[in-house]
């Protein structure tokens, strides 16, 4: 999936694409197949390249105005309901 970055409103893609490697490093977020941001890729646990390491990513779309995030195969991981950790409902006043 991708997101687009837009500070302005709201929305910070570094942000997201540190989050998800932070939860990766903690060994916390096993639904991540690589993420791809900036020119650089991570990979999530399992994959060929050492978890959460950002290395250079050299396709032909470099993701400089959107972050992807790809899920690893299995319903385990791609149909998971538990929380990215990312984003709560606001509250609202009752």
């Amino acid at each position: 999936m991708d997101f687009t970055n837009d500070p302005a409103g709201g929305f910070d893609a570094e942000a997201l694409a540190e989050h998800l490697r932070e939860r990766v490093l903690a060994g916390t977020e096993p639904r991540v197949r690589y993420v791809i941001w900036r020119r650089r890729i991570f990979s999530g646990p399992g994959q060929s390249h050492p978890p959460g390491r950002w290395r250079a990513y050299s396709g032909a779309n470099p993701h400089e105005k959107h972050v992807h995030v790809s899920v690893r195969h299995g319903a385990e991981h791609y149909d998971d309901e538990r929380s990215w950790g990312w984003w709560s409902a606001p509250q609202t006043d009752v």
